[in-house]
Parts: structure tokens; sequence; C-alpha cells
């Protein structure tokens, strides 16, 4: 079991889990890394995204900056982990394939009731494609006589979230797709129990990231809120938290929304 005692106060301990998609309880960033590896290899090495979320949750870190940054909502304050999923897939169409593949997924309680949060871990990496270039591959995939079903997929996730499509709105082409399915796959997650519903990124600031990389993600984040939420995040914040929020999906219309960042400066130099 893992445990983190509420700013610093032992009284106050939080036992909770973190498992594998498959239940394997995870205790070390080494377990984490053999039973929960990225997709890219890449991404598991010390200063890139998928190790560092890793060992900001072994170590403690990662939850603790976690429930300051929902303690600033009342309906999501008071955060109780109850269990993480590394590497947990949510489902959030009818389409075959194309599973949301959350770093982390926390369920939990909180003021507001059960709460299920989706955990993207972000060093400079990209949020992914724009919708213009995701279609292009699927166009290219076609035209090879693939099966595909991405254009309905993005259609359905445009529709579901923005209340519009690239081909009727070509500007909604700009922005980046791993935020439409983070988005959905987190309101997949929360669906069944009809709990609240939290995006976050956490973006890690090493030495092995750049300024200008992490200030196009602030910005690719920023406008992505702006079209779907009609609101603008505070610009040059470490840490946010807006919400509740809503989309026009009926499924998931009634379900709060609440999407955030926060950020962890693990640099050795200025």
């Amino acid at each position: 079991m893992n445990s983190w005692s509420r700013s610093g106060d032992d009284d106050v301990v939080t036992t909770f889990q973190i498992v594998s998609r498959r239940g394997k309880p995870i205790l070390s960033v080494e377990e984490w890394g053999v039973e929960a590896k990225p997709a890219k290899a890449e991404h598991w090495q010390d200063g890139r995204s998928a190790k560092e979320l890793a060992k900001a949750w072994i170590s403690g870190r990662g939850p603790a900056a976690l429930i300051s940054l929902l303690d600033r909502q009342p309906a999501t304050a008071g955060f109780r982990i109850e269990c993480a999923v590394a590497e947990a897939q949510t489902a959030f169409d009818r389409w075959p394939g194309g599973k949301r593949n959350h770093d982390l997924l926390v369920n939990g309680q909180a003021a507001g009731g059960r709460t299920v949060i989706g955990l993207e871990g972000k060093a400079d990496e990209s949020f992914g494609q724009t919708l213009t270039s995701y279609m292009a591959g699927a166009m290219r995939r076609i035209d090879r006589n693939e099966a595909t079903n991405a254009p309905q997929r993005l259609k359905e996730l445009t529709v579901a979230l923005a209340g519009s499509t690239v081909d009727t709105e070509p500007e909604l082409g700009k922005l980046r797709y791993q935020l439409f399915s983070a988005i959905a796959g987190t309101l997949a997650a929360a669906e069944p129990t009809r709990s609240q519903a939290v995006f976050v990124v956490h973006e890690f600031i090493t030495d092995k990231t750049t300024d200008a990389l992490h200030a196009a993600n602030e910005e690719a984040l920023a406008a992505f809120v702006e079209r779907v939420f009609a609101a603008r995040p505070p610009a040059g914040e470490a840490s946010w938290l807006m919400g509740p929020l809503h989309v026009p999906a009926e499924r998931w219309a009634d379900l709060p929304l609440w999407v955030g960042k926060t950020s962890t400066w693990l640099r050795l130099g200025p």
C-alpha cells in the first residue's frame, strides 16, 4: 500500500494502492517501469514525463501536488485517494481501438462526492497531433485502402466536446487531439458512477526540457480550454484549476468537470 500524510500531518494519512491496469500493485519506480511502462521508451528516463511522474507518485510528491491543486476548488477539496491505476485505458466511444491511455487514473472522494481524475504527466513533449494532422493521417490510410475508424471517431469527439467538427469549423483543426481524447477518456471513466471528473496536466520542468516547448504546451492547453469551455487559464501561473465545466454530449452533460495544471520544478540550475 502507498500512503501520504496531508500537509505533513501524520495523524491524517491517506492510504491507497497504485496498481497497473492488470491490477498488479506497484510499490517502486522500478516496478512501475515494468508493470506500467509507457508506449514510448524515450519517456522512461530521468527528466522525462513517464519516469518523473512515477518518481513523484512513489515518493509522495505527486499525491501532495494533486491534492494541493484540488483544494483550490470547494467541490474537489479534501480529496482522499482510494486507488491510482498507472497506464489505465478507457474507451470513450463506440469505435474499436483508440482508447484513452491515462498516465494515471485516480479514484477517490472529495467534498463534492466521488471523484475520478485523469492525470497526464508532461515534461516538454507536445500534446500530440493537431486535429488537422490527425485527419490527414486518417485520409492517407483510407487512400491506401486500410481500415480505419479515425474520421468517425474525430467527428463524434469534436461534436461531443466542442459541438462542432473540423469540416464546419476549420479553426478547430489547430487544437491538439490528445487533449480531446484526454477529456473524453476522463469523462468516460467517471460516467459509470456519475462521478465528478477532473483532468490534470502534471508538468515537470527538468534539465532535459526547454522553455520554448513548455511555452508551446501552455499555449496549446490554453487554446483548447478557451475554445471548448469559453474560458482562458491564467497566463504564466504554474498551477491552476478551472471548473465546474460542462460539455455538450448528452451522456456527459450532467457530469461536472474540472481542468487544471500543476508544475514541478526539477532543474538543478536556474
